[in-house]
């Protein structure tokens, strides 16, 4: 052991900002090193990380994707949207409306896609639009997940169409998208989870490691894998950290450390009896927790954690950029859950100096995919792009404050609930009575209200729609605006633009998406997240000029 923590001593001391936690090395005891993570070189606010991340964007911007055929279409212009996310771009940007009229598309002629590999444009297409908008985008979102999980083979796993086995990467991009959509609210069949974490520990090698195409042995049996890489085993052990999670075996527990960075995820019991009879609703046999293995998933994530240690290589070939996305991916579950022996390597640093060295004077990265694409992928891996998706999901004890969250979910910081369903005149009867149970539950959840199957406001929940707009609560007036937008009546835009002047930034930018929604113009003018008149104005002048070419005799009372 002795032998062990002086090698790594002698390997890193060498690297700035990494000699902090040696001085434990001082001591009689071991323990305090083993204890003490190595402070990292770089961050994603390092300005070296910044500028990369700058110049490949700039790269996207000014290079027009031309894909090879249709499901790179799709995926290719996905995953670059959403390097744009991720690099903070606003919705409006280019490169982002131009994936989201892609993803549209595609939904409204039925996802006629090749069968090769559609999981991996379906799949970027899902994520893509959950990290923009999950709301403004359901319809599409849920035909994507629908379509996705009709592709999932009987044994569990994701592969090509014209072949029985799964497939490793695909299979971690259903995973990925149905993580990623469940976590934002959206119904993924429990089952289909239980399924594919089956299949990838059926298809670890012996030797910790997961191969391309998988080769499943049945239960109970193991099977040498072919072309094992670290590219799969991050992808085979990021997978299942995620099929843990979206079972709520692993939750995220908000402890701070000295450096005040939250401890993260913990492996945990589930002991509520609520969250048991909402599992046993997902699957007909019995809670998906019980079915998913904990201890046989742990030992497997171990078993890869020590084989891509002994096989670490931040450079893999031929796919280099592919897969430090799903090491990323992979090493921030690990982060958060104090486990796996591949926790102690500086891979970030060591990703962003191989990145330095490889990245081209236009900004791009390539290996053996489109330059596009690999430049996209190296920004999702500079940015943290998991990792900045894990800070949004907030599950723990102290959190619910002895409330039970198994039907709500965090947006923008806040704790709210998943879909609230209602026609629209109980809608307005709730609102008009603050003593209705349902009061604060509904002014809570304002992105997440649903009308009922048929129901739109009639003449006289309009009125009184609008006179809430007007002369209501904060709260209140971004639930009548919601109401409003959904109608998609063009009689109600004048009220939804004077919304846009609201003194409470959330209601202006639920009507700036309630325009957007109504007028289809996805792209709207412009109004940010974060508080702007002075583009608020301009933006208002703009939605104007376009009503006025709807409706010429249209008067707007300043």
């Amino acid at each position: 052991m002795l032998e062990a923590a002086m090698s790594s001593f002698r390997r890193d001391i060498g690297h700035p900002l990494r000699f902090v936690c040696y001085a434990s090395l001082m001591g009689t005891a071991l323990y305090p090193l083993a204890a003490c993570r190595v402070a990292d070189a770089y961050t994603t606010e390092s300005p070296e990380v910044k500028k990369m991340v700058a110049a490949g964007l700039r790269y996207l911007e000014q290079d027009d994707y031309e894909p090879k055929d249709d499901h790179e279409q799709l995926g290719g212009k996905c995953l670059i949207g959403l390097a744009f996310i991720k690099g903070n771009a606003t919705s409006t940007h280019p490169k982002i409306v131009e994936a989201v009229k892609e993803c549209q598309a595609v939904v409204e002629a039925g996802i006629p896609l090749r069968e090769e590999k559609q999981t991996y444009a379906v799949g970027m297409a899902i994520i893509f639009l959950c990290e923009l908008d999950p709301q403004l985008y359901a319809r599409e979102i849920k035909a994507l997940l629908e379509y996705m999980q009709g592709l999932q083979k009987e044994h569990g796993g994701w592969g090509y169409a014209y072949r029985d086995n799964g497939d490793t990467s695909m299979s971690q991009y259903g995973v990925l998208s149905s993580w990623v959509a469940k976590n934002k609210g959206f119904v993924v069949p429990g089952n289909n989870i239980q399924r594919v974490a089956g299949w990838f520990l059926r298809t670890q090698d012996p030797s910790g490691a997961w191969g391309y195409q998988g080769i499943d042995p049945g239960e109970g049996k193991s099977a040498s894998q072919k072309e094992t890489s670290p590219s799969m085993t991050v992808a085979g052990a990021g997978s299942l950290l995620m099929c843990a999670h979206f079972t709520g075996n692993i939750r995220i527990k908000q402890e701070t450390t000295v450096e005040g960075v939250p401890e993260a995820f913990r492996l945990v019991r589930v002991t509520s009896k609520e969250v048991k009879k909402k599992m046993e609703s997902e699957s007909q046999d019995g809670p998906l927790s019980a079915k998913l293995d904990m201890s046989r998933l742990r030992a497997a994530v171990d078993r890869a954690g020590a084989w891509y240690q002994a096989n670490y290589d931040i450079s893999w070939q031929p796919y280099t950029y592919y897969y430090l996305y799903s090491l990323e991916r992979y090493q921030s579950f690990l982060e958060r859950t104090g486990s796996g022996a591949s926790r102690s390597l500086n891979w970030y640093d060591d990703g962003v100096e191989f990145l330095q060295k490889s990245q081209k004077e236009n900004g791009s990265w390539e290996s053996r995919l489109d330059p596009q694409i690999d430049t996209s992928f190296a920004i999702l891996f500079l940015t943290r792009s998991t990792n900045t998706t894990l800070k949004k999901i907030e599950y723990g004890d102290e959190l619910r404050g002895g409330r039970d969250l198994v039907n709500k979910r965090v947006v923008d910081g806040r704790i709210v609930e998943d879909q609230f369903t209602r026609q629209a005149n109980e809608v307005l009867q709730i609102l008009d009575d603050p003593d209705n149970p349902d009061f604060n539950r509904l002014v809570g959840s304002s992105q997440n209200l649903l009308l009922a199957k048929g129901s739109k406001p009639g003449p006289k929940e309009v009125a009184r729609l609008r006179q809430l707009v007007a002369g209501g609560e904060p709260e209140v007036r971004q639930v009548a605006v919601r109401l409003l937008a959904r109608s998609r009546d063009l009689d109600q835009v004048p009220t939804l633009i004077y919304a846009l002047t609201d003194p409470d930034w959330r209601v202006v930018c639920e009507a700036r998406d309630g325009l957007r929604f109504v007028s289809r113009n996805f792209e709207g003018y412009g109004i940010p997240n974060q508080q702007d008149n002075e583009r608020r104005h301009a933006a208002i002048k703009k939605w104007k000029q376009w009503y006025t070419t709807l409706r010429p005799d249209a008067i707007f009372n300043d």
